[in-house]
């Protein structure tokens, strides 16, 4: 392959655009396709005994959501209500054997 690019700007082999042996295979960067901008582009291809063109289509990029943070909405609030349970048990029990044990 000789070149590839939009509009007779060719991309630059190992920075805009890296090739894999074998078939065509061409994996544009990121940055290339940014400065192509959103749309439709035909791209040309010059090879030693020919050229060929084809369609591609930028699209916009996905806006990144934010996630939320953790609120605690999720928490079991039955396990909540044991350990409430299972703790004033404990305080009652403690609280009888003081005085239990104050009487003597």
């Amino acid at each position: 392959m000789k070149s590839i690019g939009v509009a007779g700007k060719n991309a630059k082999f190992g920075k805009d655009v890296k090739l894999a042996e074998g078939s065509l295979i061409v994996t544009f960067t990121p940055g290339y396709l940014d400065s192509l901008g959103v749309g439709e582009h035909v791209m040309s291809v010059v090879f030693e005994d020919g050229e060929t063109t084809f369609l591609i289509h930028v699209l916009e990029k996905e806006a990144a959501s934010p996630e939320s943070p953790a609120t605690g909405d999720g928490f079991p609030m039955t396990l909540l209500i044991v350990m409430v349970l299972v703790s004033l048990a404990g305080v009652a029990a403690t609280v009888k054997c003081r005085k239990k044990n104050a009487v003597k």
